[in-house]
């Protein structure tokens, strides 16, 4: 039987044919508490063969970075000690301008399919990156590094 209209018509069925059965066995059976009664094990039937027909569940494990508390995170525990480390020295970090000049670079090419080159570099990211990649021995403030990133970011 398919559909709701079939699942009532065996309800009802089973209900007339259960109160009927009863009653020839002199049970004397109350009609409300028995429909539930029916209802409530016509449901959990069709629960259990709805979940039975089902296909079986795929799992697709991917395999990711185990679970780091924050704080442990390794790339952006990297990041950071290059920055404190940038901010924290007297002379000019290039470990720092070198990542940025990368990062300015590849976002570049993927984002915008542009090469690379220092016209181009230049005009899309501002005076700031002009002057980080031509002056290597520039030590950059907090909010300089932040503009670049930000600029970087909105390409």
């Amino acid at each position: 039987m398919k559909g709701w209209l079939g699942r009532i018509s065996l309800t009802a069925v089973s209900y007339a044919v259960l109160y009927v059965a009863l009653r020839r066995f002199d049970f004397e059976p109350h009609a409300v508490p028995l429909l539930l009664l029916v209802i409530l094990m016509l449901l959990v039937w069709w629960l259990v063969r709805d979940a039975l027909d089902a296909p079986p569940a795929e799992w697709d494990v991917g395999t990711s970075a185990p679970f780091q508390p924050p704080g442990q995170d390794v790339v952006l525990s990297g990041y950071l000690r290059l920055l404190e480390s940038h901010m924290a020295s007297r002379q000019p970090e290039h470990a720092l301008r070198r990542r940025l000049l990368v990062l300015g670079r590849t976002r570049l090419e993927t984002r915008l399919g542009m090469p690379a080159d220092d016209l181009t570099s230049d005009n899309e990211l501002g005076p700031e990156w002009a002057a980080l990649r031509r002056d290597p021995d520039r030590h950059l403030s907090a909010a300089e590094i932040d503009r670049l990133l930000t600029r970087i970011e909105d390409l």
